[in-house]
C-alpha cells in the first residue's frame, strides 16, 4: 500500500450524533489518527470533494436519506444508503484516485451482497456486533499500515 502523507480518516457513520462510537474514535486517536465525521451522504462527499488526502475511508452503511441517497428499492429507507456510496465511487469517474484509499465497511448491516461488493473491490467488512473497539482500530490500523 502506498505511503499516505496524512494520519486523517474520514468517517461518515450516523451513529456519532450519540455515544455509541466514542470509544473506537478515541482508540483510533491513540494510534495518531485525526477522525473526520460525518453523518450522512452528502456530507461524505462534500469532505471527500473538498480534501482527498485520507489515510482511509470508513463508511457505514445504514444511513438517513438525504438530497444525494433517496428512497428506493437499493436504499430501503436508509437501510442501504451506505451501499450508494460505495457504488458511487466505485462507478464514477471523477471518484477514481479515491479508490486507491483503503474503504473499511463497519456496519450491523449483514448480507451476501454486500460482503460480496467488499470482497471483489478489495474493502475491509467489519461488523459492528463482532469487534469490540479496540479490536476495530486494531483492524483498521494494520488495514491501513
Amino acid at each position: 500500500m502506498d505511503e499516505r502523507k496524512t494520519k486523517s480518516i474520514l468517517w461518515v457513520d450516523d451513529d456519532f450524533k450519540g455515544v455509541s462510537l466514542r470509544s473506537e474514535c478515541s482508540e483510533l486517536e491513540g494510534y495518531g489518527y485525526n477522525i473526520v465525521k460525518t453523518f450522512d451522504a452528502d456530507e461524505f462527499f462534500n469532505a471527500l470533494d473538498k480534501n482527498k488526502d485520507y489515510a482511509c475511508l470508513i463508511i457505514d452503511i445504514a444511513l438517513p436519506l438525504t438530497d444525494m441517497v433517496k428512497d428506493d428499492e437499493d436504499v430501503m429507507r436508509g437501510l442501504w444508503a451506505g451501499y450508494v456510496i460505495l457504488k458511487k465511487i466505485f462507478s464514477e469517474e471523477k471518484y477514481k484516485e479515491i479508490r486507491t484509499i483503503p474503504i473499511i465497511v463497519y456496519t450491523i448491516t449483514s448480507s451476501h451482497k454486500l460482503y460480496k461488493f467488499c470482497e471483489e473491490h478489495d474493502i475491509l467488512y467489519i461488523r459492528k456486533i463482532d469487534v469490540l473497539p479496540n479490536q476495530f482500530a486494531t483492524e483498521v490500523n494494520k488495514f491501513i499500515s
